[in-house]
């Protein structure tokens, strides 16, 4: 029995991204660390920013317990133990990028620079055909 062919949704994705809804946005992978410097003491990533298409989310805000700083006080929970973020989310498609993205990287959109938080690839078949990726501001 012959396996279906997942690699023409990767085509599919960029296409989907490139036409529909999409935002060019400036995505700067960390990569590795590379090697200490022992004049400066720094160890000196290398970085490789990519110009690529991509689907974006509005921007939404979240607001999360802090869990290791709750305040309470006579009448209550206090907004100092509250935590309020910027999310966003985007969608890519699985060979925009040389290499899979992580946590750690970051995303310009709209002259903000953005945090990635989390990826999920999405995978059918062992092929990445696009990465769901969770952004903060």
């Amino acid at each position: 029995m012959a396996t279906f062919d997942y690699t023409r949704f990767t085509d599919l994705m960029a296409t989907m991204a490139a036409k529909y809804g999409h935002q060019s946005v400036s995505f700067v992978s960390v990569g590795t660390p590379g090697e200490y410097d022992p004049s400066s003491r720094e160890v000196t990533n290398s970085e490789v920013t990519s110009l690529i298409d991509a689907i974006v989310s509005p921007t939404q805000t979240h607001t999360d317990r802090k869990s290791q700083d709750q305040t309470f006080s006579k009448t209550g929970y206090t907004t100092s133990g509250l935590q309020v973020k910027k999310v966003r989310f985007m969608m890519i498609a699985g060979d925009a990028l040389a290499s899979a993205p992580v946590a750690g990287d970051r995303v310009t959109l709209d002259s903000d620079t953005w945090l990635v938080d989390g990826v999920t690839p999405i995978n059918p078949g062992g092929v990445t055909v696009a990465y769901k990726i969770g952004l903060v501001l």
